[in-house]
């Protein structure tokens, strides 16, 4: 390798590397969001339950993963509200949103980061996976802290502005 190729490789090297730091720290943000999201799941399910107690709520849902908390309060709110068309409609938006968050955070946290193959000038994030007999799936796009930032104030805007519908609804009853 000549010197100016040792040059371009060590630029693309840093370049990359600035690239990753802004990921990581994109990715940072959306662990700190998505793991209030799963708190704040189990707050709203123990409001449904009817427990105002703290420690009854960590009791209640700590054993259980982000998808059996969405599926337990979807399932209260729907029995709760299956006399009630327009509560039911904003229960099963609320729920789509979240499970879309999930989804979301699933393929950033379980793609990894980087460029294809020694050499190449794009700097991407990729999933892959085996299921559904499809043989080996690959998702490819180009990586961008952006838009992952722009997820994490999604969730936020969720948290502060819709997750509290879901126990509004509930105080409206009461």
């Amino acid at each position: 390798m000549d010197e100016k190729s040792k040059e371009e490789v060590l630029e693309r090297g840093k370049r990359f590397r600035k690239e990753l730091d802004k990921i990581a720290m994109a990715i940072g943000h959306l662990v700190i969001r998505f793991n209030r999201l799963d708190r704040d799941l189990g707050e709203v399910i123990y409001l449904v339950v009817g427990s105002y107690k703290p420690h009854i709520r960590e009791v209640f849902t700590a054993s259980l993963s982000f998808a059996q908390k969405v599926d337990m309060l979807s399932a209260l709110l729907l029995e709760k509200h299956k006399n009630d068309a327009k509560h039911l409609q904003t229960v099963k938006q609320k729920i789509k949103k979240i499970q879309e968050f999930e989804k979301q955070r699933n393929t950033i946290m379980h793609s990894w980061w980087g460029t294809e193959q020694f050499g190449d000038d794009e700097f991407i994030s990729t999933k892959q996976r085996v299921r559904g007999g499809k043989g080996l799936v690959k998702n490819t796009i180009p990586a961008d802290a952006e838009k992952i930032m722009h997820i994490c104030s999604d969730i936020d805007n969720f948290l502060w502005l819709e997750l509290c519908r879901l126990h509004t609804i509930e105080n409206d009853e009461s």
